[in-house]
């Protein structure tokens, strides 16, 4: 992220729903009290075409058969160099596993999603006043908006991607793309009916800038990151009460803001609390 394009916040809508530990409000009251931020897998998204792209495989012979030869070294790197020749050329004699079969296809998929579901990513927007937004992801305006910093020193926030909206349906080919392009159309690619979200997104992976222990889960965020916390237009007193108490457990200075129905407009608008 340069920047240029660095946006001075980002916002977290939450929900405070339910009781008890691992409940929606539970995880909430971590990322406040714990500095703890969750992030999901790509199964546990509510898009069935996010983290979903097409799929093709189509390349010249030679470059598909390199594929599958470094393929072999990846996953299978005890395997020596004749029973990987060996294992290309059954391949290349079974009907089943041609190029352009489904078989390969989805046995290739199966493989693709082995990596994609050993990462994680924590969805953000660059909007704290959404009315759907508040509706959908904080329980009917009832719940609270998280604001983090999007500066530099502000992990893992700094390593926040933009999501791209596109009309199309993106379509992965592991065998011309690149790590990057992978990324890209399947973590950081979605429908374009959701652009009003203005998602950015974190990622995670073992071994990565951002890694949770080698599982999507929580992850530490730099404490003085999170500055502030905006209750929505029908948060009740008894929650504003209690996040209020979350708070001021803090070491760091948050500022309590509030979202209220403008009176002359379909827009909210924030303000002190």
């Amino acid at each position: 992220m340069t920047a240029a394009e660095e946006p001075p916040h980002f916002y977290k809508y939450r929900s405070l729903e339910g009781s008890g530990d691992g409940s929606v409000r539970d995880r909430t009251r971590r990322i406040i009290a714990d500095n703890a931020v969750w992030f999901a897998r790509a199964a546990d998204v509510n898009d069935p075409f996010d983290c979903a792209p097409g799929y093709s495989l189509a390349a010249p012979a030679p470059v598909f058969r390199k594929f599958l030869h470094r393929l072999f070294r990846e996953k299978a790197p005890a395997m020596g160099r004749h029973a990987v020749r060996v294992q290309l050329a059954a391949i290349r004699r079974d009907p089943a596993r041609q190029q352009n079969s489904p078989q390969l296809i989805a046995e290739m998929r199966r493989l693709t999603a082995a990596t994609v579901n050993s990462a994680g990513f924590c969805s953000l927007s660059t909007r704290p006043d959404h009315v759907l937004m508040w509706s959908h992801y904080a329980a009917s305006h009832t719940g609270i908006c998280l604001r983090f910093s999007g500066a530099s020193w502000a992990f893992p926030f700094r390593a926040a991607q933009r999501v791209t909206y596109r009309a199309e349906r993106p379509v992965l080919n592991p065998v011309l793309d690149d790590a990057d392009a992978i990324v890209d159309k399947t973590f950081l690619s979605k429908a374009d009916f959701w652009a009003y979200e203005e998602e950015w997104r974190v990622l995670s992976h073992p071994g990565g800038p951002v890694d949770p222990a080698g599982d999507p889960g929580l992850v530490t965020y730099e404490p003085r990151a999170l500055d502030g916390v905006i209750f929505g237009a029908n948060t009740s007193d008894a929650d504003i009460a209690e996040v209020t108490r979350w708070v001021a457990g803090r070491e760091q200075p948050v500022e309590l803001l509030r979202a209220r129905p403008s009176p002359d407009h379909f827009r909210l608008d924030i303000g002190p609390l």
